[in-house]
């Protein structure tokens, strides 16, 4: 249902927003115990890449884009690890139109954001 993908959605950018190496494990605990176990995995997982995607609209400058990158890469590896390729391919798939779409609109800072998250999903292996 909409109305169950909206909390869906909500819960998991809250997860995405509290998201840092220190409690990387934390997160990803609550991701695999309570949002894919109680709810579709292709629902989890669609709203991760859409929240995903979303933060790319929110860049600038104060933020650290390699710590960016190195936490949600490590995030989706670990997703991905545990609950299917699916989560990494579904990832990998709205970032690269994310890419060509930033390459299009000269859209530097998103652009350079999405290479640094393909370079950390390449490093732990989440692309081959």
């Amino acid at each position: 249902t909409e109305k169950g993908s909206s909390a869906i959605v909500r819960q998991v950018r809250g997860q995405l927003n509290r998201l840092a190496l220190p409690n990387l494990e934390s997160v990803c605990r609550l991701f695999l115990e309570q949002l894919y176990r109680q709810n579709a995995r292709s629902d989890v997982t669609d709203a991760l890449v859409e929240c995903l995607m979303h933060e790319f609209e929110e860049i600038n400058q104060s933020l650290n884009l390699k710590s960016f990158a190195l936490v949600r890469a490590a995030l989706v590896a670990v997703l991905a690890g545990m609950e299917g390729v699916e989560v990494g391919s579904a990832v990998l798939e709205a970032l690269v139109h994310r890419f060509a779409k930033a390459r299009e609109n000269a859209d530097t800072k998103v652009a350079i954001a999405a290479v640094h998250l393909l370079a950390n999903l390449y490093n732990l292996n989440v692309i081959h």
